[in-house]
């Protein structure tokens, strides 16, 4: 007798960004230094191209991503270390003081004055040491005992501070320059790209037309990246998760990611929760473009920055509301904003297949906060479906997603199957391994 496959039509995969990884893209977390790479070589010309719309812009993209580069812990207990004061003295102004957020807040920017101060070596201690490692002389100033670049912040502390500090900015009255400059220099490094792309999208509801022309910059620049990055890496399909499911011949698929490297002709399966590169939305109407040829047909950057160029004549940022073209992306809010009812019937067909699925596969997706509305899907559209995740960074990804199905993540047991490391309880497994190499045979097997 034949062993049924435990993967049927009725299997869904769900992809994030850890999918497109093996082809060449980065990941959120360092989108922002290749965008502003690529808007000073190959992309510069669409850089100039999308500048033009744009006039009165104040916006460095290289000077922010220098910023967001510079890790949390460098930039906190060593160049920039006078900010944590800066920062206690603005919490001390907040009317909330026996909040539990509050509270929270305090704890975690004493527990960072405390590793910077303990860090700190001075120079008596640091010229013994020198002696004793025989070096000619000791730095002056002082030294580190642990190298603070090395040092970065786990999600949940990351996440708690970009919130409430951007809050703090408006909630606590009587702040210095000194102190809003200072919360808003630590909101800026833990941001990755998508949340400052959400950021920026939220002047549309504050009628900021400032940020609304960050976010027309910003998205346009990351689209034809984007565009360009996939028309390099087409041929590389087989060497991606893309094959194994050309192989497993399922395309019952919910993607976060923007690209099309499916093997397939037939996108009818694929729903592309965040929107993709094919089509771009006139904002005033909120009309959905998804065949225009010189998209279809643009394969270079100079044909990319033709068509930016020539998107001038339907811009007018005076309207009300403005009328202008964007990207056909879902910027990551976690309130997902309508910007056309296509989107609305896509998550209502994402929650049916959620619903009606035999088996939920994740791949290469951290279950991010902004992601909540997609979360609350799996978390209540299908109880009683296996879950299985397939990440490189299980350590990480294992609190998020046990938190999402009201799991104790201690109950987790490893159980190693054909050479993959295993955590399972219930109806939720683990498995770690980088996308591209869990083949449509090792899949099979290890879910047998």
């Amino acid at each position: 007798m034949t062993k049924q496959s435990p993967i049927t039509e009725k299997t869904l995969f769900v992809l994030g960004a850890g999918v497109d990884v093996a082809l060449g893209f980065p990941t959120m977390n360092n989108l922002l230094s290749e965008l502003a790479r690529f808007s000073i070589e190959e992309g510069r010309e669409i850089d100039r191209a999308i500048r033009t719309h744009v006039k009165g812009m104040r916006f460095n993209l290289s000077k922010r991503a220098g910023e967001q580069g510079e890790q949390f812990g460098e930039l906190l207990i060593s160049s920039h270390s006078h900010l944590i004061d800066k920062v206690k003295s603005a919490l001390d102004k907040h009317k909330e003081q026996k909040s539990p957020k509050v509270k929270a807040m305090r704890t975690v920017v004493e527990s960072l004055e405390k590793i910077r101060d303990s860090n700190h070596l001075d120079d008596d201690t640091c010229k013994a040491l020198a002696e004793i490692a025989g070096e000619q002389e000791a730095d002056s100033g002082g030294d580190y005992l642990f190298n603070p670049r090395g040092l970065t912040l786990t999600n949940a502390p990351r996440q708690a501070i970009r919130k409430m500090f951007q809050g703090a900015l408006t909630e606590i009255e009587g702040l210095t320059e000194d102190e809003k400059q200072a919360l808003r220099d630590i909101v800026c490094v833990v941001s990755n790209f998508e949340e400052m792309l959400g950021e920026f999208f939220s002047g549309f509801f504050t009628k900021h037309i400032g940020n609304q022309k960050k976010y027309f910059y910003l998205s346009w620049l990351m689209w034809a990246y984007l565009k360009l990055k996939q028309f390099e890496a087409n041929d590389n399909r087989e060497r991606s998760f893309y094959k194994t499911l050309a192989d497993l011949k399922n395309h019952n698929i919910i993607t976060f990611n923007y690209t099309r490297f499916y093997m397939t002709d037939d996108y009818s399966k694929i729903a592309y929760f965040h929107g993709d590169c094919g089509g771009y939305i006139r904002f005033d109407n909120r009309e959905y473009i998804d065949r225009d040829d010189r998209i279809c047909n643009a394969k270079t950057a100079d044909d990319l920055a033709a068509f930016l160029n020539g998107i001038g004549g339907e811009i007018n940022w005076g309207a009300e509301p403005p009328r202008l073209l964007i990207p056909a992306i879902v910027p990551p809010l976690s309130v997902k904003p309508i910007i056309c009812n296509e989107y609305l019937d896509l998550w209502a067909s994402a929650g049916q297949r959620i619903e009606h699925a035999d088996r939920i596969i994740i791949v290469g997706y951290s279950f991010n906060v902004a992601d909540e509305h997609f979360n609350d899907l799996i978390r209540k559209r299908n109880t009683s479906a296996p879950i299985c995740l397939v990440n490189p960074d299980i350590e990480s990804v294992k609190p998020l997603v046990c938190r999402m199905l009201g799991i104790d993540h201690t109950n987790l047991t490893q159980t190693p199957i054909d050479g993959v490391k295993r955590w399972r309880y219930g109806r939720l497994s683990l498995f770690e391994a980088k996308a591209e190499d869990m083949t449509a045979d090792k899949l099979t097997k290890v879910l047998s």
